[in-house]
């Protein structure tokens, strides 16, 4: 019988797709461990990742900025101020 799981103690909710989960999560490990390509280091990886996160947070900075701009114009515009 497949038990219903309690929402805030897991993700699932069922222990039949939580233990599927786990299958498939540690085949794709063993899978990963057992690659022939060389593995990177975790300040490697972190830097690899960083570069186009700085990127896109910079970008979402832009937009509050260009919102106040455009609202400021459209205020002065209406009322002439």
């Amino acid at each position: 019988m497949d038990v219903p799981l309690d929402p805030p103690v897991s993700d699932f909710e069922t222990e039949a797709q939580a233990a599927s989960y786990d299958r498939w999560f540690r085949a794709k490990v063993a899978e990963g461990m057992s690659r022939d390509q060389p593995r990177i280091p975790h300040d490697e990886a972190v830097a690899r990742v960083e570069v186009p996160l700085a990127e896109k947070r910079a970008a979402r900075a832009v937009i509050p900025a260009l919102q106040a701009s455009l609202a400021s114009r459209h205020r002065s515009r209406i009322f002439g101020s």
